[in-house]
Order: C-alpha cells, then structure tokens, then sequence
C-alpha cells in the first residue's frame, strides 16, 4: 500500500485553517435540514400570531373592531401595512391638532393668580430686592412659577400668546402690591381730609417705623425685620420728600435712590449696610416715641426661598453682563402707578 501524497499532518494543519474562513458563495451547505418532525405548518403560525395579536389587543383593552383591524393586518404585504401605519400616525397628527385649536386661551385661575400674589409680595418686602419696578422682580417671581408650575399648562414658555397673559398678570400684580404699600407708607402722615397745601401731620403723631412696618406685612407671609423696617424707612424718607410734586414718581424715585446707595458703595456692603442704618436711625428719632426695640421675626420658608431666588438672578445678570435687560423675555411697561 502506497504512502498517501500528502502528508497527514499538512493536511490536517488545511482543515483546521478553512475552520475560520468564510464561506464563499454557492458553496454546498453541511447544515442539516430540519426533518419533518421540527416543521411548524403555515396554518399553525398564522393561528399562534393571530392568538398573540388578540392577546395583546385586549392587554392594551382595543375595542373588539380594534382588535380584528389588527388581526386583519398579519395577512397584509408589508408594503400595505407600512402604509397603513403612516396612515394612521397622519390621522393622530389631524386629531392633536384639532384638540390644541379647539383649547381656549389661557387665563389665570383664582388659585394661582393667589400664589403670584403671594411670591410677588414676598420679593417685594425682601431686603435683597434692588429695584421694585422694571424686569427684575418679574424676572425672579417667573423663574420661581416655572420652578413650582402650580396650575400652569404644561409649556406655557413656548407659548407666546399664554406666556405674555402670564407675564401681564404678574406685571399686574407688582403694580397693585406697590400701590397697597405707597398708600401704607403714606397714610400716617395724611390728615382725614385732603387739603389744598397738602399738609401732612406732625412727625411725633406718626407712627413708628416699627408699627408702620407690622401694618405693611401683615396679612402676609413676611416678618418684620431690622433690614425690612430700614428698607420702610426710606420708602418714607423718599414719600415725604415727593408727596408734594406732581412730576415725581414715587418708586421711581425709590428705585434711583438705591441706585445710588450701591452706585456710591462701589461694591461695598458694609457702605450699604451703614447708609441703611443711618437712615432707619433719623426715622426712628423724627417719627412717633422712639422707646420699643425691633423684635426680629423668624422669615418663613416663602421668604427664604425668595430671597435665594433674588440673589440667583443678581448672580445671573452679572455672569448675563450689565445693561442686559433688553434680552429678557419679561419685558413690558409696568402700569404708570405714581
């Protein structure tokens, strides 16, 4: 018996190295077939689909003319049932659309127009706030509504029509809360009746700054403080100083005045700090029985929340840079409230 040709060991060394090469094309196929006992008919496929598809339907709880659409679909090219589904995403497209038209147009609830009056009150009483008319304080109550949202539609920001019915309604509000606290500065200096020289009553018949301060917060959430009772002092320092002009404008005068206070300290606290003490120290010497103490109240977790809030959007326009205001979204004319 003659030696094979090729030795055993090189050709078994050629079985091993075609073990990781890929088959090529119209190469005869080693996989066996499966026999006739692994076959699964097409009549028995087609019933377990349909049973798995009903299934399903009633999980999902379709309607039982839902269902048989469903059913009915298995039995399509899939051509057909490609259409069929863009067909469908096009009629829920028409469905959404004619829901958001037929929505009304958005309102203020009673609810929500309360919890604005309750923030704006917060940031306007906050010895943080730099300036009560203008952007600023609309800034930060907006920013505190899209963090809590109370009843607010979902995406009210990226509707402008809804979004400026907002805005207007927390403009709204500012404006009437600084009015309610211009008439609380003013009225203990004013006589019963007005009068033609506009005279105001005399400084040791005026409230104090303590018990002014208490009349202004309460119904609140706000507490009176050393740094709110100074804030109240110069409200009135600047009524008293204009009551009698028909060109000034009380908060804006406010606002100019602590403009300037900062404007002087050039960064300073401490210089702000002392400009505020003196002028609550004139008030408590000129106005009512200098003998009682200022009792500091503990702020409430609105408050404290507000005053973070004003203290981020300070951080925010500084990073923004100065005289940015013209890229905020809240703008608009605050009612022309003297």
């Amino acid at each position: 018996m003659s030696a094979p040709s090729t030795p055993i060991t090189t050709r078994r060394a050629n079985i091993f190295a075609s073990m990781t090469q890929v088959t090529p094309c119209g190469a005869p196929s080693f996989t066996s077939s499966p026999g006739p006992e692994n076959r699964t008919s097409p009549l028995a496929m087609s019933r377990n689909a349909d049973e798995s598809v009903r299934r399903f339907a009633a999980s999902q709880h379709l309607r039982a003319e839902q269902t048989a659409e469903c059913v009915s679909i298995l039995r399509d090219p899939g051509a057909v049932v490609m259409a069929k589904i863009f067909v469908l995403l096009f009629s829920i497209l028409n469905m959404v659309a004619a829901v958001v038209v037929a929505q009304p147009s958005f309102e203020p609830s009673e609810a929500l127009l309360k919890n604005i009056k309750k923030y704006a009150m917060a940031i306007l009483l906050s010895p943080r706030q730099a300036r009560y008319k203008g952007n600023e304080p609309v800034r930060v109550l907006l920013n505190l509504l899209k963090t809590h949202r109370f009843d607010l539609p979902p995406g009210i920001e990226h509707n402008a029509a809804d979004y400026d019915t907002l805005k207007r309604a927390v403009r709204g509000i500012f404006t009437q809360l600084r009015a309610d606290i211009k008439k609380e500065v003013s009225l203990p200096h004013r006589w019963a009746t007005r009068t033609v020289t506009r005279r105001v009553k005399a400084a040791a018949r005026c409230d104090t700054i303590y018990k002014l301060t208490q009349t202004i917060v309460a119904g609140t959430d706000c507490v009176v403080t050393v740094e709110l009772c100074a804030r109240v002092a110069l409200m009135r320092y600047i009524w008293l100083e204009t009551y009698e002009s028909d060109t000034s404008k009380f908060w804006d005068e406010v606002d100019a005045l602590l403009a300037e206070i900062r404007s002087k300290a050039k960064g300073d606290q401490q210089q702000v700090t002392r400009a505020f003490r003196v002028t609550l120290k004139k008030d408590r010497e000129t106005y009512g029985k200098d003998d009682y103490t200022i009792t500091e109240g503990t702020a409430d977790p609105v408050q404290q929340e507000v005053d973070v809030a004003i203290d981020e959007a300070v951080m925010n326009a500084a990073g923004a840079g100065a005289g940015d205001d013209n890229t905020m979204d809240e703008d608009g004319n605050d009612d022309d409230e003297q």
